[in-house]
């Protein structure tokens, strides 16, 4: 009877820490008609967790009141460059794409100190639209990047 009960202690404890967990994912999203090309560049592994690692890029598709539909991630197409330092890849139109994630801690700013050895590893972004280029380095991303319903985003708009 005392087992029973410390394990049901137990089961309730691990589903009271797995409610407090969360993911701030990082998009960028484009809301425009045309494809966007993408090309990011992310520091080399030192240690720790990386935030942004192309492995974890998923696309998924956005409505018109910008609202992702996360639970339909899409495949994904991007081309690594330079032992996988530098990632190109085409944004289709009406398309967000998740470029990283952050575990458990709320976003603040890019020089953060980061729980668990997480790493800031984005060092520059370019989006290249049919009329325009943005240039992104690590020090303006907070400048660029809004925090929304619990996520980091970069809007691409129509002109």
């Amino acid at each position: 009877m005392k087992k029973k009960i410390l394990f049901s202690l137990w089961v309730i404890f691990v589903a009271i820490l797995q409610g407090c967990s969360w993911t701030e994912h990082f998009f960028i999203i484009n809301n425009s008609s045309h494809p966007v090309q993408l090309f990011i560049t992310l520091a080399p592994y030192e240690r720790g967790f990386s935030i942004f690692n192309y492995q974890d890029f998923q696309q998924y598709p956005v409505n018109k009141k910008n609202k992702l539909n996360i639970e339909k991630p899409e495949p994904i197409k991007h081309d690594t460059l330079d032992a996988y330092y530098n990632i190109k890849m085409i944004i289709p139109p009406y398309k967000a794409v998740s470029i990283g994630y952050l575990n458990n801690q709320h976003y603040e700013k890019y020089n953060q100190d980061f729980f668990n050895d997480r790493q800031f590893n984005l060092r520059h972004i370019r989006l290249i639209t049919n009329s325009n280029t943005v240039e992104i380095p690590d020090t303006l991303f907070d400048h660029y990047f809004i925090k929304e319903n619990g996520a980091v985003k970069y809007f691409i708009t129509p002109r």
